[in-house]
């Protein structure tokens, strides 16, 4: 009969007496300079071992602080519309397991105050909200990271080849009034170790 049936179904499958736990990390990656056009950071939520699986709609939101715009926020699974600060998923989350992460890129004003506090904020699932904070420290560019990427490296060395060679408009690193060879040993040396203001 009914009765029994629905009994026979709630033992085989007993409804879950320990609520969902829910946190969540937000990570920079690399150091932030001002004016830079694509800080990133990581974003991850995780459910406690021991607690129950998460239930309906979990929902992930950025308090986007003074001196950041433009964020951009997607992650495998997640639903995030637009140019906004706020990103959903109704996937099961099991106990020890975490999302996919949250990945946001930002642009960093160039009057922005350092260190730069960031805050995230997770809520639903049937758990209770979690927030967590990322303070980055914004420094000026250095001469040599001549993409602005936070990084002086081997894009930077090609970047200057190609201004040597006349690809592309460069810079006159050591200020001799011309682009060429010698501006290129000043990035590889930047590269290598210290070398460029």
């Amino acid at each position: 009969n009914y009765y029994d049936d629905t009994v026979s179904i709630l033992l085989a499958n007993p409804p879950s007496l320990t609520p969902p736990s829910l946190s969540i990390t937000k990570q920079h990656l690399g150091g932030f300079t001002f004016g830079q056009s694509n800080a990133q950071y990581t974003v991850t939520v995780s459910n406690a071992s021991g607690a129950g699986p998460t239930s309906g709609t979990v929902m992930v939101a950025d308090n986007v602080p003074s001196g950041l715009y433009g964020l951009d926020m997607h992650g495998a699974g997640w639903s995030c519309p637009g140019l906004y600060n706020t990103c959903t998923r109704s996937g099961v989350l099991g106990p020890g397991q975490s999302y996919p992460p949250l990945n946001v890129t930002a642009v960093v004003s160039s009057t922005a105050s350092s260190p730069l506090t960031n805050q995230v904020t997770v809520s639903g699932g049937g758990s209770a909200s979690a927030s967590a904070q990322d303070p980055a420290r914004i420094t000026e560019f250095s001469a040599c990271d001549l993409n602005q990427d936070g990084q002086t490296n081997v894009t930077d060395i090609q970047m200057s080849i190609n201004w040597s060679l006349g690809m592309q408009a460069g810079h006159d690193l050591n200020y001799d009034g011309v682009v060429n060879v010698v501006d290129i040993q000043i990035v590889i040396a930047a590269v290598l170790g210290p070398g460029c203001g």
